[in-house]
């Protein structure tokens, strides 16, 4: 552990992403766009200097991560908003998905919604990783094998009512 390790701005940028809910390697590279090895570069040095844990040391869990005190003390602090939806691990396109599936009600694919409602290219590759995100969190139901298709559920609703 190096103590006086300068965090570069990919650092910061995924250290960011993990204390967004974002936890899985495979959420990182989805949401950043760069490449796995890139995004591995780091979470070591993150790893290395306490700034995330790893969940496990073995298998799966060894590719998911927390944000630790040293690591949230790094980053700028959070808006009386953000903090809030940090409680639960959510982000403000987090509760924009959930609102839009809670609004149209109903099964749909995740990928013509988004495509239909969401304008700005970069938002939609937040979408889809914020989409990704609240079915691991079991806000979001999926039904479907070829054609998934996505609705809010009741723990989906409730957090809606806690947080917006």
């Amino acid at each position: 552990m190096n103590e006086n390790v300068t965090l570069s701005a990919d650092d910061i940028e995924v250290l960011t992403m993990i204390r967004g809910g974002h936890s899985l390697m495979s959420e990182l590279v989805d949401f950043s766009g760069w490449v796995g090895e890139k995004v591995n570069r780091s979470i070591e040095v993150l790893d290395e200097n306490r700034y995330i844990a790893r969940r496990g040391y073995r298998g799966a869990d060894f590719w998911a991560f927390a944000i630790t005190q040293k690591g949230l003390d790094a980053l700028p602090p959070l808006s009386g908003e953000e903090a809030k939806l940090f409680e639960y691990g959510l982000t403000p396109m987090d509760i924009r998905i959930l609102k839009l599936f809670n609004e149209i009600g109903g099964e749909h694919l995740p990928g013509k919604i988004i495509q239909e409602k969401i304008t700005d290219d970069v938002e939609r590759k937040e979408a889809v990783a914020a989409v990704l995100k609240l079915l691991r969190m079991e806000y979001l139901n999926q039904m479907g094998f070829i054609r998934r298709r996505v609705s809010i559920n009741e723990l989906g609703k409730k957090v809606l009512v806690k947080v917006a």
